[in-house]
């Protein structure tokens, strides 16, 4: 069923923090019949969660994955949709107008978790920061993973062992890890479970 605009966008809003990519479909041009009007909107996950409803049928099916698609290829699309026009993508339906849809990809800010809290972990956080990561900070220190220290953490997670933290974090495969601890066995640890996880990338530091 329609969503409201609110619950649209606060949705959009939890996804972009869980990480995933999305694409916001609005009807932005409408001539003739067809089951919904101008500014009409629906969300659609890369993993094909649909918020709102914006006709049904052939042509929503088609929408989203119409949707997927620029996801995938992280390009925005401007499509126009036939309801039996003739003026477009088939849709199937018979309504006698034609839909244009502007497909918006939305993509969250790369995530980089760092475990540690040293002295490599602070210039690391600094840099990705200023290039655009949302930073987390995993680490079982409490003097040096500090908000005064990394203040441009979105959270800090403290725990002892280290390995405690991955019952409280969800890893997406999108996310960017980066394990600079400092001791060999809670970095294995970490890494171990890490690597299961299949994210974007895991960069260890370390001796041989």
């Amino acid at each position: 069923m329609p969503a409201s605009s609110i619950e649209l966008f606060e949705k959009v809003i939890e996804f972009l923090k869980l990480g995933k990519p999305i694409a916001l479909c609005t009807i932005v041009d409408k001539i003739g019949s067809g089951p919904r009007g101008v500014g009409s909107k629906i969300v659609v996950t890369s993993d094909g969660e649909v918020i709102g409803s914006i006709g049904g049928g052939g042509f929503e099916r088609i929408l989203i994955d119409k949707a997927i698609e620029s996801i995938r290829e992280g390009k925005c699309r401007l499509i126009t949709f036939s309801l039996g026009s003739g003026r477009g993508v088939e849709t199937g339906l018979i309504c006698g107008g034609s839909l244009t849809v502007f497909i918006d990809v939305i993509k969250p800010k790369p995530r980089l978790i760092i475990f540690g809290s040293g002295s490599i972990a602070k210039p690391l956080a600094e840099i990705a920061h200023r290039v655009g990561f949302e930073i987390l900070i995993a680490d079982d220190h409490e003097d040096t993973a500090t908000r005064e220290r990394f203040p441009m953490a979105s959270e800090i997670i403290i725990e002892k062992p280290l390995s405690k933290v991955l019952g409280k974090l969800e890893i997406e495969a999108s996310d960017f890890i980066a394990i600079v601890h400092g001791e060999v066995e809670s970095e294995f640890l970490i890494l171990k479970e890490v690597l299961k996880k299949r994210p974007r990338y895991v960069g260890l530091l370390g001796s041989k």
